[in-house]
């Protein structure tokens, strides 16, 4: 199994970053880019949050079974408004390079009161 789980959980309004923690409990490598996505559960379903442009860094990361490695997220809170809610961080994770599924971890935003 792959875990992800974000720090911190979220009480103070959207973030500038959070921290992903990616977990490699599979017996195989892990492999993923820097790149991740972020979706808000609105009206029963996930929709994707518009980012709008920015530039992606090509970067491979890698992960041996049983390791785990931190990762930055950028929310871009400069061009984008995160109302109250749940939310999710999407990444394409490759086991053992059987194709990229989508592993999740959810989170949520209250603003402060």
């Amino acid at each position: 199994a792959i875990e992800m789980s974000v720090w911190p959980e979220r009480n103070g309004g959207a973030p500038q970053t959070l921290e992903l923690t990616v977990k490699n409990k599979t017996g195989e490598v892990i492999e993923f880019g820097a790149n991740s996505s972020i979706e808000r559960f609105t009206e029963g379903r996930w929709d994707e949050v518009d980012l709008g442009n920015f530039a992606v860094i090509a970067i491979m990361y890698g992960l041996q079974p049983g390791d785990s490695g931190k990762y930055t997220v950028n929310f871009f809170t400069d061009k984008v408004n995160y109302p109250e809610g749940y939310y999710r961080i999407v990444k394409l994770i490759n086991i053992g390079n059987k194709g990229a599924q989508p592993y999740y971890a959810n989170f949520r935003i209250i603003e402060p009161r």
